[in-house]
């Protein structure tokens, strides 16, 4: 129904349809959606005094159910590049919270002369977590040379992917300071 209601609203748009595609973003756990599509329902014209009610208090409902992660990065260099899920995400900005929907997702750091360090982590409904990557160069396996990988015969295999850590505001040495 979701996807129905994105084309109609693409093709014809109407408050109402959006108010219909939040409602079914929520029901299959798109949170971060459901919440973008209620906020643009809210700026439209001609919706009525219930309607907006109505949409103001399941917004309100909807918003403490959304996960938030913080990437805290450890060792990040001048031109890594830094990816949660497919998007990605300004350096500078990195220890904000970002709004994830419930689930399985991943943050990955590329590093010129490196494989991707990719780390997994699962968002719960409702809850606020870091997740920290380790990108110091000690920490990550020396790239192999691509001489020695042809001599071989066979690429270079990728780290494993590293479990996510998640760490409390006690453990963080700025919180002891």
């Amino acid at each position: 129904a979701a996807e129905a209601f994105q084309r109609s609203y693409e093709l014809a748009p109407r408050p109402l349809t959006l108010l219909n595609l939040a409602s079914a973003y929520q029901q299959v756990g798109r949170l971060v959606e459901a919440a973008e599509a209620y906020r643009m329902f809210l700026h439209e014209d001609g919706i009525t005094a219930r309607q907006r009610r109505d949409a103001e208090e399941q917004l309100a409902e909807l918003e403490p159910r959304i996960p938030r992660v913080r990437l805290r990065v450890l060792g990040l260099g001048d031109g890594d590049r830094v990816t949660l899920d497919e998007y990605q995400l300004s350096l500078a900005a990195l220890d904000e919270l970002y709004p994830v929907d419930p689930g399985e997702h991943s943050a990955t750091i590329e590093r010129e002369g490196r494989a991707p360090r990719l780390v997994p982590f699962t968002a719960t409904e409702g809850v606020q977590q870091d997740v920290l990557i380790d990108a110091r160069p000690e920490s990550w396996p020396a790239p192999v040379a691509e001489e020695e990988a042809a001599d071989e015969g066979e690429p270079a295999p990728a780290p494993a992917p590293e479990p996510a850590r998640q760490t409390s505001i006690a453990e963080e040495p700025a919180f002891w300071v």
